[in-house]
């Protein structure tokens, strides 16, 4: 089962989501992987291209990456919400916990935000996780080098 990616932006006090368009199958690897269903706090990952997501290619944080990990949310519903409802759960957990691990507001980064929520079929299986990444504020053909925790960036 896959996960679905989704790119969201925050907006003052209103977060807004774009779907990203991508493709598992088509998906080159250059370094290790790991699933996207046993992620940690902290990884730093190369961006998919697809919106279905199995696995994330891994990285050390000293080198360029697209995204790092910074946040894990449960969905606590029985049944799975709309893509739109996920996107407005993962939003509001990614940009409450957005602070907390860059230190400053979201607001005043320089930094932006995405995630990945449950597909229908994950679901199904018992994945109920959202995963948080920041990613650069110019867009995802920019990278990051380090880690963006406690960076006030």
């Amino acid at each position: 089962m896959s996960r679905i990616m989704t790119r969201a932006l925050a907006l003052a006090a209103s977060t807004a989501a774009l779907a990203m368009t991508m493709s598992a199958c088509s998906l080159l690897s250059f370094g290790p992987r790991t699933s996207a269903f046993n992620v940690k706090i902290g990884q730093c990952v190369q961006l998919p291209t697809d919106e279905s997501v199995t696995d994330l290619e891994t990285t050390d944080c000293s080198a360029l990456h697209d995204a790092e990990i910074f946040y894990l949310s449960q969905v606590t519903e029985d049944e799975r919400p709309s893509d739109s409802e996920l996107e407005d759960i993962g939003g509001d957990a990614c940009l409450a916990a957005f602070e907390g691990y860059v230190g400053i507001p979201y607001e005043e980064s320089e930094l932006d935000y995405t995630m990945l929520y449950p597909s229908p079929g994950s679901w199904e299986q018992g994945d109920r996780e959202i995963i948080c990444f920041i990613i650069s504020g110019e867009g995802t053909d920019v990278q990051l080098s380090g880690s963006m925790k406690g960076s006030n960036k």
